[in-house]
């Protein structure tokens, strides 16, 4: 298995940024697959993962060339037809970023706690003889899916907005 560590190299001004484009174009999330049985899962499958949307295409090619990842071209594009360019991590990855930006988000902290929860879970010693995932794992990992998606909604006086 893959040790949980940080092997990218960056100035503490380039971690510093990085977090800042986090903070405000970022998304921190966690995907989930529900079960199909009819191709043998037999539970749910969660990931975490992390990125980041802008029209600019540098902001996307400097994440790219510093953290890996992948980049793409969203489908879909700005009201003033301006392409969407995409930059992004998922798993052990996904991780190993937000630990080495973690000091300095100011707005995401709590969302990469729950995926640092979320990460705990994988390589439990919990597991059963089987390597089957205890009940109580799973659960707790729904739970981390659906407390992150309940800290992207912000509350107004009208109701909840994305």
């Amino acid at each position: 298995s893959r040790s949980w560590k940080v092997d990218f190299v960056l100035t503490e001004a380039q971690k510093a940024y990085i977090a800042g484009i986090i903070d405000g174009e970022g998304s921190i999330y966690i995907s989930k697959t529900k079960i199909r049985k009819e191709i043998g899962m037999k539970h749910n499958h969660y990931k975490a993962g992390l990125d980041v949307k802008n029209t600019d295409k540098r902001m996307i090619d400097f994440l790219h060339s510093y953290l890996g990842g992948y980049k793409s071209i969203e489908k879909r594009h700005t009201h003033n037809e301006r392409k969407v360019y995409k930059w992004g991590v998922v798993g052990d990855t996904a991780f190993d970023v937000l630990k080495l930006i973690y000091p300095y988000l100011q707005c995401k902290q709590d969302q990469a706690d729950i995926l640092f929860q979320l990460r705990q879970t994988f390589n439990s010693p919990h597991f059963t003889e089987k390597n089957e995932v205890p009940r109580w794992i799973l659960q707790f990992r729904e739970d981390c899916y659906h407390a992150l998606k309940d800290l992207h909604f912000v509350f107004t006086g009208k109701g909840r907005l994305s």
